[in-house]
């Protein structure tokens, strides 16, 4: 299985899946490679990433060398290289990609499993931006801009997870995976277009008509 795991900035989903590791360890996180720099939360964190330069990360772009790649925040470029998603050393494969990304590598495998974690709320998810006080208010603005498009597309994702606690969004996941695993239908839950719609009515308007 390759479960792609998605999610607003801010949502929490690199502390879940970090949780999510620290109890299965059947996944394999591939290594994405970023033009960015190399950041203190890099350590200890699930992304594995390789840091290139901008030349050496078009090189392989015009080799057709990503499975998806983008610029997000900040200009800096993220992709992660097709040869990672070949790699059957492991049972399962965990990516942790944007929203973007996660719908161009289903559209390529309809067998990839696309997970999208949800916040409470637009106000929450604010919230949450700000008390990380790792950005500046113009980085927040455009990362709450960009999840409002986000939240938009969370209908194109397999399943979606509500971080309202995490906890139990942990325990969630952990349910999701042992379902899948096992061959069965996930509950409803995990596809509740009432929740989804419910979250979606806290963001600007253009994220219930996108």
């Amino acid at each position: 299985m390759i479960l792609i795991a998605s999610g607003s900035a801010g949502v929490g989903k690199n502390e879940i899946l970090k949780r999510l590791l620290l109890r299965d360890h059947q996944f394999r996180v591939p290594r994405s490679w970023t033009t960015r720099s190399l950041r203190a939360d890099d350590f200890g964190g699930i992304k594995n990433y390789r840091f290139v330069d901008h030349e050496t990360f078009m090189d392989k772009v015009a080799a057709n060398g990503f499975a998806e790649w983008k610029e997000v925040h900040g200009g800096n470029l993220y992709g992660t290289p097709i040869e990672e998603l070949n790699d059957q050393s492991a049972r399962d494969t965990l990516l942790e990609i944007d929203c973007e990304g996660a719908i161009d590598i289903k559209r390529m495998n309809g067998e990839v499993v696309a997970v999208f974690f949800l916040p409470p709320s637009y106000s929450v998810l604010e919230g949450r931006l700000r008390k990380r006080a790792t950005d500046s208010e113009d980085s927040i603005q455009t990362r709450l801009q960009t999840s409002t498009k986000e939240i938009a597309r969370v209908a194109k994702f397999d399943y979606w997870i509500e971080n309202d606690d995490l906890d139990v969004a942990v325990a969630d996941l952990q349910e999701l995976i042992a379902t899948l695993r096992n061959g069965r239908v996930p509950r409803y839950k995990f596809t509740n277009y009432e929740l989804l719609s419910r979250v979606r009515s806290t963001f600007p308007l253009s994220a219930t008509t996108a």
